[in-house]
């Protein structure tokens, strides 16, 4: 059976000639779209395109395909508009899994958000480590979850919500340098080491380190106490009202950034209100 999804990013790509702007009108990765191409082409047996760096063309055959799938998705929207608002419609209960710092930073304004939307749509919140939430979501505990790109996704439908990078703060009448610091900095080894490296790198000694910690809101709170910098994603800070209590320290060395993902299960059948919460637009 076709992915209608592959089909939609070939569609995409062969609309704009781009496997990039498909890629960010899908809000998936350029790799994704390149991929779904050469799963419809083993699937038909053909060559849809030309597979050449920067350039893309279709084939006699993917020409056809072309026109045959923009007849079956403007079938597809027409059927949508006939059944009216379908927002209204969609109901049920969506169980969402969240790593604890986002749940308490931008969760609350985006579940608000699509509730005016999909008023009818109920929420089972679970809040976990990340490798936890994608345990759930592989045993079918879980329908949908947010998590940090510093986990191996491949067994998962991904949709990316947003980017962060990590940044320098202090309490707002604090006065301290990036150069003496002191720091607090995360426990997470790859964080941890990565940090220390760049820090290293740039000022030629070792960082002057004050605590390690496992939590980006405990990192929060230390930072509060105005007597050390703390570093920790840009997101707990825009979207909260953090910024109205601490400021970030000019960054000379620090270049360490994250994306956060929607994923849902690949060998799980997607429900509609599954398909319309990692495909919502919460920040427009």
């Amino acid at each position: 059976m076709i992915n209608l999804y592959y089909l939609r990013y070939f569609v995409d790509t062969a609309t704009t000639k781009s496997l990039v702007r498909s890629a960010q009108k899908n809000r998936v990765s350029q790799a994704a779209v390149s991929q779904a191409i050469r799963k419809l082409e083993d699937f038909f047996g053909n060559p849809l395109c030309t597979h050449r760096r920067n350039k893309f063309q279709l084939t006699e055959f993917g020409a056809t395909v072309f026109i045959k799938a923009q007849a079956l998705f403007g079938h597809y929207d027409h059927f949508i508009s006939e059944l009216g608002d379908t927002k209204m419609l969609l109901s049920g209960n969506l169980r969402l899994g969240v790593f604890h710092s986002f749940s308490s930073s931008i969760l609350p304004s985006m579940l608000s958000k699509f509730r005016k939307s999909y008023p009818k749509i109920q929420f089972t919140l679970t809040i976990d480590r990340p490798d936890n939430l994608l345990s759930r979501l592989q045993d079918g505990e879980l329908d949908v979850a947010i998590v940090l790109d510093n986990m191996d996704l491949l067994a998962f439908k991904k949709v990316l919500l947003m980017r962060t990078s990590l940044g320098l703060y202090r309490q707002k009448s604090a006065r301290l340098s990036p150069l003496a610091g002191p720091y607090n900095i995360s426990s997470y080894h790859y964080e941890n080491a990565t940090i220390r490296r760049q820090y290293q790198k740039h000022y030629s000694e070792n960082m002057p380190v004050e605590i390690e910690v496992g939590s980006w809101e405990v990192l929060i709170q230390l930072t509060m106490q105005g007597e050390s910098i703390g570093i920790f994603p840009d997101f707990l800070v825009n979207y909260t009202l953090l910024k109205n209590h601490i400021s970030s320290v000019r960054n000379t060395f620090l270049n360490m950034k994250y994306r956060i993902y929607l994923v849902r299960s690949l060998d799980a059948d997607q429900a509609p209100k599954s398909h319309a919460f990692m495909h919502f637009d919460f920040f427009t």
